[in-house]
Order: structure tokens, then C-alpha cells, then sequence
């Protein structure tokens, strides 16, 4: 029986790398020693000099020099590897690599429309004009967001952003005769710096749009038909729109 007691030679120039969804990759450089069978990873959320300070995350020793590892919640890790051989004996530890878990979608915290044309007070309602905004994203991304204002049953409006600020964007777009009325939804989508992508709009994900003026719907005579054809005969017409006109409408 030949019992082996030698220390392999250890694994070299480890690094980690954040990835999207949380993940974190780590690259090696394999051991020169000829008795290596394989390598065991650590981990810990800080900096630690021995393995027993720190948690194995792999079972049975792993004979690959590149592996994605997904820590337990979102934050910084600290890895080391070493090698082990045929009797489980571990080299001493690499280099210590730091890398930062992050599985949180990146999103839109909120959107805030200020219209140049004509608004309504009371629901909110823009009518035709050009429309300011300003998009705030809840952490930096890797560049500008996309976003477009989609009118129900009308074509999406593309909205050019430019970069304000680390987690702040402007824009504007144009509501015309030919823009859709009704409740318009903001679409968004953004990759944060490690590649996760997010698309929720926390405030301001909807905007309502009014382009139409308001339409005579209905007209009542009082009193009906037939009416007697009499000067001295009062008749009284009551006409009905489809919304509240802004002042007295004229009839001709």
C-alpha cells in the first residue's frame, strides 16, 4: 500500500466574474502537479486565509478549471480553490477572487410626463403636443434603456432617451390628430451591468391620451314629434356629447 502524504501543487490565477440571474463565474489556471485528481471551491461572504473559514460548494472534486457558481442570495463573495489528489490532501489555496452576486432586475422606478400641448385638470388627459419626460432607473445600466409609448389598438411611438444623470434619462414624443385616444402603455426594457434584463415600470407605466374633441351623441326635442308649427310654441333641444365640451358648443 503506498500512502500518499505529498501536498499538490496549487491551482493559480483564479477569477470570478459577475453573470446575469445571479450567477458568477470563475476561471483557473489547472495545477502543474502530475497527482492532482481534482479542485474544490470555497466560498464566503468575506475574505478568509483558511478553507475552514469558508463554505465547499462543490461534492466531489471537480476536474474542470471553469465554473459558474449561484450564491445563496444577492452580494459580495469571496472564492479560493485548491487542488486535492488521490488521498483528498489539499494544496495550499490560490489567490482570493471577489465578485458581486446580482439577480435583481433592473427597472423603471418611475416616469414623469410633463405635456407642452393641451392637458385636462381633472382626469389627466393629454391632448395633441409634444410630451417632455423624465425615466429613472433603479440602478446604472449597461446603456440607454429602450422605451416606447404604446396607444391601445394605435402604432407604438418610439421615445429617443438621452443619458441625464447615472440613473436618469430625458425624452419626448409627439401626440397628433393621428395618435390613438385612449389608455397608452409605456413599454420598457433595460439590462443592468451584469446582463440582467428588467421591464417594469414602477410609477407611470400608463398615461391616458385624448386627441378626439367631443362628439354630439344624441338630441332630444321636447316637446317630441309632431311638432306643431306654432310662433307661439316653445321648443326646447337638448343635445348630448360624448364628453363635456370645454365651452358652450355652437349650433348651426
Amino acid at each position: 500500500v503506498n500512502l500518499d502524504i505529498t501536498v499538490p501543487a496549487s491551482p493559480s490565477a483564479l477569477t470570478a466574474a459577475a453573470q446575469a440571474a445571479g450567477k458568477v463565474r470563475l476561471t483557473w489556471n489547472r495545477s502543474t502537479d502530475p497527482n492532482t485528481t481534482g479542485y474544490d471551491i470555497y466560498r464566503a461572504p468575506s475574505t478568509f486565509n483558511v478553507i475552514s473559514e469558508a463554505v465547499k460548494i462543490n461534492g466531489s472534486p471537480l476536474n474542470v478549471s471553469v465554473f459558474d457558481d449561484l450564491p445563496p442570495q444577492d452580494g459580495s463573495w469571496t472564492y479560493r480553490i485548491v487542488a486535492v489528489n488521490s488521498a483528498g490532501t489539499p494544496s495550499i489555496p490560490t489567490n482570493a477572487a471577489q465578485a458581486i452576486s446580482d439577480a435583481t432586475l433592473p427597472k423603471a422606478l418611475s416616469i414623469v410626463y410633463t405635456s407642452l400641448g393641451k392637458v385636462d385638470g381633472a382626469t389627466g388627459r393629454l391632448g395633441q403636443g409634444r410630451v417632455n419626460l423624465v425615466l429613472t432607473t433603479s440602478e446604472i445600466l449597461q446603456t440607454v434603456p429602450y422605451l416606447s409609448i404604446v396607444p391601445q389598438g394605435g402604432l407604438p411611438i418610439p421615445v429617443e432617451l438621452i443619458k441625464t444623470g447615472d440613473t436618469t434619462y430625458s425624452g419626448n414624443f409627439l401626440i397628433d390628430a393621428n395618435t390613438a385616444s385612449g389608455v397608452a402603455n409605456a413599454l420598457f426594457s433595460a439590462r443592468d451591468q451584469v446582463g440582467n434584463r428588467g421591464t417594469d415600470v414602477a410609477v407611470g407605466a400608463t398615461l391616458k391620451i385624448d386627441t378626439e374633441g367631443p362628439q354630439r351623441s344624441n338630441i332630444v326635442l321636447t316637446p317630441a314629434s309632431p311638432i306643431k308649427n306654432d310662433t307661439a310654441q316653445t321648443l326646447q333641444v337638448t343635445f348630448t356629447y360624448s364628453k363635456a365640451p370645454s365651452s358652450s358648443p355652437q349650433i348651426k
